[in-house]
Parts: C-alpha cells; sequence; structure tokens
C-alpha cells in the first residue's frame, strides 16, 4: 500500500497476482492474458481501506467478479464486436475496401469507450476493497533486520 486518503488507499499491485486464481497459478504464466499483460508490471489503483491499512502494508485485495467480468468485456469483447460488425456494414453497403475503413472506425469507436470508462471510473468510489493487512510495514522492517 502507497498512501491513504481517508478511508480510500492508493495500492500497487502486481498484475501477475491475477495469475493466483487461475490454475492454481501453475502455468509457469504462458497464458494469453500474461502474453497480454506481462507480468511484474505493477498497476495502480484507489482502494476502499475499512481495515485500517497503513503505506507500506502488504494487502489482500478483492473486487466484485461482475467487475472484473465487465472490464474484461470492454478490453477485449468490445473492441473485436465493433471492429467486426463495422466491418460487415461496410463491406455490404461498398465492398471490401468501404468494409476496411468502417473496421478501422469501428475499432477506434471501442478505443474512445474505453478511454470515457475510464475517465468516468475515476470520478466513482473504488471498485476494489482491501479485506486484510497481511503484513504490517513493521513487520516488514523487524525480518529486514533479522
Amino acid at each position: 500500500m502507497i498512501e491513504t486518503y481517508g478511508d480510500t488507499a492508493l495500492i500497487e499491485a502486481s498484475r501477475g497476482s491475477m495469475c493466483e486464481g487461475c490454475h492454481g497459478g501453475d502455468c509457469g504464466e504462458a497464458c494469453s492474458l500474461t502474453g497480454l499483460f506481462g507480468t511484474g508490471r505493477a498497476m495502480r489503483t484507489k482502494a476502499n481501506n475499512p481495515e485500517g491499512a497503513k503505506p507500506g502494508d502488504l494487502v489482500e485485495i478483492s473486487s466484485s467478479d461482475s467487475t472484473v467480468f465487465s472490464h474484461a468485456f470492454l478490453i477485449f469483447i468490445l473492441p473485436l464486436v465493433l471492429t467486426f460488425g463495422a466491418y460487415l456494414v461496410g463491406s455490404s453497403l461498398g465492398g471490401a475496401k468501404v468494409g476496411a475503413i468502417a473496421a478501422g472506425a469501428g475499432f477506434l469507436i471501442s478505443a474512445a469507450a474505453v478511454f470515457a470508462v475510464e475517465a468516468a471510473a475515476r470520478k466513482r468510489p473504488p471498485s476494489v476493497t482491501i479485506v486484510r493487512i497481511v503484513r504490517t510495514a513493521d513487520e516488514k522492517e523487524e525480518r529486514k533486520d533479522e
């Protein structure tokens, strides 16, 4: 955990941690998600802090399944649907060239939708919650001293 703002905290999570729930994390991180996102890269986000975690604490976080699935749909499925759908409409109206241009436009529209939803999400309360303090910053310091 990096810093707190009242009941909210700024946290940094390793994207590799998303693998823990997938096949027990024993796939060697060779799936399409880690190939796309990479492993070890940190992601910062705001989280509700009902546990009162302090900066430097190692925390466990949780997010609802619906939040995870809606973000996955927005990032992975919507661009495919809009790009392919725009291609079909464009090619049926004006041939392959118009279809290709329409597909590009569909992809750009989906990218704009992702950015718009992301901007709106920054204004809403966090959808991630700290559910447990795994280790306090003080405990980390004690282990370094040993």
